[in-house]
């Protein structure tokens, strides 16, 4: 802009001075030359002088021209410059954290093969960047998914979406390693997918330590059954023996009448059809015991709730009947199935109906039931136990599921510990509120089968 002004100023004195040069030339012709050539030199003169000026003019402009657009061509390659500096140092700057992340980080083409592999990610697998480079992501295939699993991560991430999961992966040495790996997709310019990244981080000692705690609180949870089973072998002997009593006189009844020779086939065909009624309720009682203190790997299927609320009524009435205790159900009709470890959580509702039963022990009064109520909530069902016993202080509520807190004076407190631990295992909650009149009511929630996942 300033070398325009300089032109601007000096245009109109350069185009005076071509005029004044003209003029001096003519006035030192001879005054006879004038004389007879006036007119003409005087038309001559004058058109040279706009003709020079034009000239000059237009060498001017082109000159200016010329100049602006040097400038301009050298502010844009300076902000070019300045802006392909900042770029290359955002670049370096972003090179240099992937490089120094502690996430594994790899980036392919749309096909997955493998295009950049930063210093974790070698660290974890043990591949150098030279042997990765151009494989297949494969090449960290464990075989431990399925190809449903795979077509997911494909379905989510071509879509555009960011795909989450854990892997299990293997290094170049063989050995299985977990990863909690994202997936996403990069898109150009013109919103094509042109690269995937993914970033892992290596959770193998973080699961190993999960699966670790999970072992315990199994083995804590088979303890538990255990001990329940122990308390109540009293109660289930007197269960088993009923049946064992009823088949030993029927069968005696038969051999008399058969030995005395009052044979009656009607009347021998129902006792034989009492033999084999009681001897299938002494098999049905020892199968829910055996399944009940068996330890084995959890296991979550599709469950009716109302199903096994009423198996553990029925476990349970041998010995709360001892007691002077009932057990009455209330059942919801309209129960989704659910999606549970269903020894595990036999063993919960076992647990709040001894502790019910335990309670009421020692009430004053003729009221002695726990009532069992299924209801369903958002999410999932509830399941409640209510006693009429004497109640609870609310200071010790909050302490209840506290490992080896016990209420009673020969009680272990492991009991609402474990309850608690596999109902959160689940995804649910447990916890007690009090009676309006009198007594608690203990509730826990477990998942519907839709809202279930297995692992």
């Amino acid at each position: 802009m300033k070398r325009l002004l300089v032109i601007a100023v000096l245009l109109p004195l350069l185009v005076e001075a071509a005029a004044g040069a003209s003029n001096d030339a003519s006035t030192r012709l001879p005054i006879g030359a004038l004389a007879a050539h006036a007119d003409t030199r005087h038309f001559d003169l004058a058109r040279e002088h706009w003709v020079l000026a034009l000239i000059a003019i237009l060498v001017l402009l082109i000159l200016a021209l010329a100049a602006a657009y040097a400038w301009h061509a050298n502010r844009r390659l300076a902000r070019e410059i300045h802006e392909g500096n900042r770029t290359r140092d955002q670049l370096q700057m972003f090179a240099s954290a992937v490089d120094q992340t502690a996430d594994a980080v790899m980036i392919t083409d749309p096909a997955g093969a493998i295009e950049y592999v930063n210093p974790a990610f070698t660290h974890v697998t043990g591949y150098t960047v030279e042997e990765v480079r151009g494989q297949n992501a494969r090449v960290l295939g464990s075989g431990r998914h399925d190809s449903a699993f795979y077509q997911r991560l494909w379905e989510t991430i071509l879509r555009g979406e960011v795909f989450r999961e854990e892997f299990i992966n293997r290094r170049k040495d063989g050995t299985l390693y977990w990863e909690q790996k994202s997936i996403m997709p990069l898109r150009d310019a013109a919103g094509r997918i042109a690269h995937f990244v993914a970033t892992g981080r290596d959770i193998t000692e973080q699961r190993r330590v999960e699966e670790e705690a999970q072992l315990r609180r199994e083995q804590l949870a088979h303890t538990a059954r255990v001990n329940v089973i122990g308390e109540m072998a009293a109660s289930i002997a007197h269960e088993i023996s009923q049946p064992l009593t009823a088949i030993i006189n029927y069968a005696q009844g038969s051999i008399r009448r058969l030995r005395t020779g009052e044979i009656d086939g009607k009347r021998l065909l129902g006792v034989f059809e009492q033999i084999v009624a009681q001897s299938q309720r002494a098999a049905d009682a020892i199968l829910t015991l055996r399944r009940f203190v068996a330890r084995r790997k959890p296991a979550r299927v599709r469950v009716d709730i109302n199903t096994l609320v009423t198996q553990v009524a029925a476990l349970a009435t041998a010995e709360t009947s001892k007691r002077g205790i009932t057990i009455t159900l209330d059942l919801s009709r309209d129960l989704p199935p659910a999606y549970v470890d269903d020894v595990q959580i036999e063993q919960v509702v076992l647990n709040l109906l001894r502790n019910g039963a335990e309670a009421l022990a020692s009430a004053d009064g003729s009221a002695r039931e726990l009532k069992v109520r299924t209801t369903t909530e958002e999410g999932g069902i509830e399941i409640s136990v209510s006693d009429t016993g004497p109640g609870l202080p609310p200071r010790l509520a909050a302490k209840l599921f506290e490992p080896f807190f016990s209420t009673k004076p020969d009680g272990v407190g492991l009991g609402l510990a474990v309850s608690r631990t596999i109902i959160e295992t689940h995804g649910g909650r447990i916890w007690v509120t009090p009676n309006p009149e009198r007594g608690v009511t203990f509730r826990f929630t477990v998942p519907v089968e839709t809202h279930a996942h297995e692992r």
